[in-house]
């Protein structure tokens, strides 16, 4: 990057380019100086400290497009898995981008982005808004740390809150909508992944990851020690750390699943035999007939199989439907939550929260007919 000095009246200055902003080059220039040695000398420095850091960048000359093509380079690529940069590129093309893309960084205040938290919650789910909200408040949080704008605009925005209709229940599949599916598929490559969810409520990037090593037949569990991105591939793929540290866990499964596992490592011998060298040899649980892995994109793909037997869902549902079920059935919320891997039982509460009000009102009218029972055996 190069700059020049020249004379302006009594005094000198310096100037050199530091971008594009709606495709024209933005130039930065400071004047003042007594000789052109000193604009000389001043130049080089900012040209070295915008070279190092991206300070010397004044609030009111970039753009939020282009702070946020530095903050991706510089924050998301750098400190975040792929599965989060994915998401977090996305919400910023699709959802900061169209708002604000074209306004300068220094302009952008509580207001404006409070506004477009306001707008958003109105068409998306929680969650989502979540993320959205996330990423504006990392965002911003970086670039008043990288000294961008002097203040930081999202410490003053709420998130909305929850309406009525972004408390619905989570979806669940039906018994009726379960066996459904199970026999749509009992005999695809989609089947072993399908039980593990619902007998486990594991997440689709662990089952893929899932190799027989994890799974101990003596003790009845499997251990949770990694998983598979989206971006895995059946010849291209590399083991990632579980979404938390919570999320290692070993849990106990019950009979029906230990034997459709047992029937599985029996069916990958028999098409081991049958397919010969053409047999791809892994330790992989979910596996094709040919032996070839079956990656979490694969896995995704059973909400389209699903819909050909009339049943709207996703892969997600089966861990929602677990984690319902078990409520319902009145194991302890704290057990929900280490056997999902959950980092706190605030979020099980939280996500199931439906649930745990029907258990609380059945508790209530338990109590009331025991004690009235009581009452009666004194008179």
């Amino acid at each position: 990057m190069q700059g020049s000095v020249r004379k302006r009246g009594e005094k000198w200055s310096y100037y050199f380019r530091v971008g594009k902003v709606n495709g024209r080059w933005v130039k930065k220039e400071k004047s003042g100086f007594r000789t052109k040695k000193e604009a000389q000398e001043a130049l080089n420095r900012a040209l070295q400290e915008l070279n190092a850091t991206g300070q010397v960048i004044e609030p009111k000359k970039i753009s939020v497009a282009e702070y946020m093509d530095y903050f991706t380079i510089n924050y998301i690529e750098v400190n975040m898995r792929e599965n989060s940069q994915r998401a977090r590129k996305h919400i910023i093309k699709n959802h900061i981008l169209p708002a604000i893309g074209n306004v300068f960084i220094g302009n952008i205040s509580p207001a404006i982005l409070q506004n477009i938290v306001s707008e958003k919650a109105k068409n998306y789910s929680r969650n989502y808004m979540n993320l959205i909200y996330a990423t504006l408040n990392i965002a911003f949080s970086m670039a008043y740390e990288w000294e961008f704008i002097k203040t930081n605009p999202m410490l003053k925005v709420k998130k909305p809150k929850k309406t009525v209709e972004e408390e619905k229940r989570v979806k669940t599949l039906t018994d009726e909508q379960i066996q459904t599916l199970l026999d749509k598929i009992s005999n695809s490559h989609h089947y072993i992944p399908t039980m593990i969810a619902l007998h486990t409520g594991m997440r689709a990037g662990e089952i893929a990851a899932l190799q027989w090593t994890d799974i101990d037949f003596i003790n009845s569990t499997i251990s949770i020690t990694k998983r598979l991105d989206f971006t895995a591939t059946n010849d291209k793929w590399e083991f990632y750390p579980p979404k938390t540290k919570s999320s290692v866990r070993t849990i106990k499964i019950g009979g029906e699943l230990a034997r459709a596992l047992k029937d599985q490592k029996l069916r990958q011998k028999e098409n081991k035999l049958k397919y010969g060298v053409h047999y791809t040899d892994t330790d992989f649980v979910s596996t094709k007939e040919n032996g070839e892995p079956v990656t979490t994109k694969t896995i995704s793909r059973l909400s389209n199989i699903a819909k050909r037997v009339g049943i709207d869902m996703n892969f997600h549902m089966l861990r929602h439907t677990h984690a319902t079920l078990l409520l319902q059935a009145g194991v302890n919320p704290k057990v929900v939550q280490e056997r999902l891997g959950h980092s706190n039982i605030s979020i099980t509460m939280d996500t199931y929260s439906h649930v745990t009000k029907e258990i609380e009102e059945q508790a209530v009218n338990q109590f009331e007919s025991l004690l009235q029972r009581k009452i009666a055996t004194t008179k």
